[in-house]
């Protein structure tokens, strides 16, 4: 994914969410991508402390996720205990796709209640790349500020 992150406002009311994911320049072209996941951490704001990331949101009940223009994937809002995990995955019998067809995996997630944080916070997003040889995890602050009216998120870091 890119690796530019801006902040996501936290209103009283939903937004709709951009997720930007870009194929990086250079990438090698032979490398086959099974899926990537986005995992952001849901509860109360109560439930957060300090040895823990701070939810995202409360709770996700929209309308889903779907692609914004690479219709050669899917987009899934799935649930953990804990986390809302948003699953990129190619539309293909093989299981897999070349990294060719990827130049971008962006979609947007529709009616998305953040929590209300009274400062700005940082909530920890865990992002797994499922390739055919390795799988690549790792984690990207999204910073959370009140009070703003416009805002972009793009993960960030991996190898697409």
């Amino acid at each position: 994914p890119a690796a530019s992150l801006g902040p996501i406002p936290t209103t009283a009311g939903k937004q709709d969410l951009i997720f930007s994911i870009l194929l990086t320049s250079g990438a090698n072209t032979q490398y086959r991508l099974r899926s990537i996941e986005l995992s952001l951490p849901l509860g109360s704001m109560a439930d957060a402390d300090a040895k823990t990331t701070p939810p995202f949101a409360q709770r996700y009940d929209g309308p889903g996720a779907s692609m914004l223009s690479n219709l050669r994937f899917n987009v899934a809002v799935e649930f953990s205990a804990k986390a809302m995990v948003l699953r990129v995955l190619p539309r293909t019998t093989r299981g897999w796709v070349g990294v060719g067809v990827c130049g971008e995996c962006s979609f947007g997630l529709g009616w998305v209640l953040v929590n209300e944080w009274p400062a700005a916070v940082t909530v920890g997003m865990t992002v797994r790349e499922q390739w055919e040889w390795a799988v690549l995890e790792y984690t990207v602050g999204v910073e959370l500020v009140p009070g703003t009216t416009t805002a972009t998120a793009t993960a960030g870091g991996g190898g697409v």
